[in-house]
């Protein structure tokens, strides 16, 4: 009788889930829907592993003046050297901002 003290077969590993954040500047009125991202953020990133969020083209939902203003961020990506082991959970993100009418 032999023994194969090794054996093989093959898994696979899947990206992990994290999810992006973003806020955004607020601006006094200028007549368009055009908003400034002024931070993003990720939740979800393992240990030290170096991944940001990047990317992404702001906007306001309208071009009308007011408070808490909702801003959509689309077109965002993972960047870094560890970012193939991630995926995000979407690639567009809202949050709100003020919007001054002067």
């Amino acid at each position: 009788y032999t023994f194969n003290a090794s054996a093989g077969t093959t898994a696979n590993i899947t990206a992990a889930t994290v999810t992006g954040s973003v806020t955004a500047d607020n601006k006094v009125y200028d007549g368009t829907t055009a908003a400034t991202v002024a931070s993003r953020t990720l939740s979800g990133v393992l240990g030290s592993d170096t991944v940001s969020l990047t990317g992404g083209a702001a906007s306001f939902a309208s071009k009308t003046g007011g408070t808490a203003k909702i801003v959509t961020v689309t077109g965002l990506s993972l960047s870094g050297a560890d970012a193939a082991n991630y995926q995000l959970g979407s690639t567009s993100a809202s949050t709100t901002a003020v919007r001054w009418s002067r």
